[in-house]
């Protein structure tokens, strides 16, 4: 974790869950994406997920906030199954996936 101060990382640390990510795997038509996950990602920590197009990052996300079922795992959200934790997740899409926002332009008159 950053070198921050005491009270900052209690913070972080009474807001924050923990994620640990056993094996997870997700299978798609007779492949795999992701498979063989294991993390552990403890309260206040920062994480960045990076890799190539269709590697598996948003699939990952989706699995850890329970929208979609993984084919073999052990996801667990402060020592719970994802299942029972979802009151403590949030996603935000990478895209307006619920409200049509307008362009740019077609907020100005």
């Amino acid at each position: 974790m950053l070198d921050v101060d005491r009270e900052w990382q209690d913070i972080l640390a009474s807001t924050s869950a923990s994620i640990d990510v056993v094996g997870l795997e997700r299978q798609f038509d007779g492949s795999s994406v992701p498979t063989g996950v294991d993390q552990r990602v403890r309260p206040g920590e920062f994480v960045s997920i990076v890799g190539k197009s269709d590697c598996g990052k948003s699939t990952l996300l989706r699995l850890i906030a329970g929208l979609d079922a993984p084919t073999a795992d052990s996801i667990e959200i402060d020592h719970q199954p994802v299942e029972t934790a979802k009151g403590k997740l949030r996603i935000m899409f990478q895209e307006p996936r619920l409200l049509p926002w307008p362009a740019s332009a077609e907020t100005c008159w």
